[in-house]
């Protein structure tokens, strides 16, 4: 009896010791304002690298818009506030972009939770670009269809018309990858951030563990 007696109440003694364990560990995560998330680790959506691809093709396909409308602008629709749009719209994409792959979060505070701040404002940012890119293309494609390049004389007017049209189809790339990249990002704004080894352990915005 004596020893079934000790055998509980070791084991009752070793819970307790558990428990406080426990709450010594929490308690002093709390008083360091360690932050503790939990990262998903699967599915496509919580890939950083899906991310990463993402941006690239935005990067790129906004050069190509600040490109071609540039052409158009300059060769054919002069006076066009709407390809002046599109073009002023894709110079801000590209700068935009070029910030985010450069690493914006070295002009912000390197912790966590700040990053997953900074995250929130990207998101933001990306959904009200992806609207302006609809905007452009809905605005483009229903004017310049019409216009037969091949018959309009001079080299420079049919490369500019041909520049404009081309433009229509990466006014769609832009607001299809925007907002992907914005759906991504919002299905990881709580995720937490990957050190990033190379850069003395400062975390990158699009690096979020997965």
């Amino acid at each position: 009896m004596s020893d079934t007696t000790s055998i509980n109440n070791d084991i009752s003694h070793h819970d307790l010791s558990e428990s406080q364990t426990k709450e010594h560990n929490n308690t002093e995560l709390k008083n360091n304002n360690i932050e503790v998330s939990i990262p998903v680790k699967s599915g496509i959506m919580h890939n950083y690298r899906i991310l990463w691809m993402i941006r690239w093709v935005e990067f790129f396909s906004s050069a190509s818009v600040v490109t071609l409308s540039g052409l158009s602008v300059a060769y054919f629709f002069r006076r066009d506030g709407k390809m002046a749009f599109v073009l002023a719209l894709g110079a801000i994409s590209f700068v935009y972009q070029s910030l985010i792959l450069y690493d914006i979060t070295w002009f912000f505070n390197k912790s966590n939770k700040r990053l997953i701040t900074l995250r929130r404002f990207v998101i933001i940012f990306d959904l009200i670009l992806s609207i302006l890119w609809l905007i452009s293309f809905i605005l483009i494609t229903i004017e310049y269809p019409r216009y037969e390049c091949h018959k309009q004389g001079k080299n420079n007017r049919v490369d500019g018309c041909r520049s404009g049209k081309a433009s229509i189809a990466f006014s769609l790339i832009n607001f299809v990858f925007y907002l992907t990249g914005a759906i991504v990002l919002l299905f990881n704004t709580n995720t937490r951030l990957k050190p990033r080894e190379n850069f003395k352990l400062i975390p990158h915005l699009l690096d979020f563990e997965n």
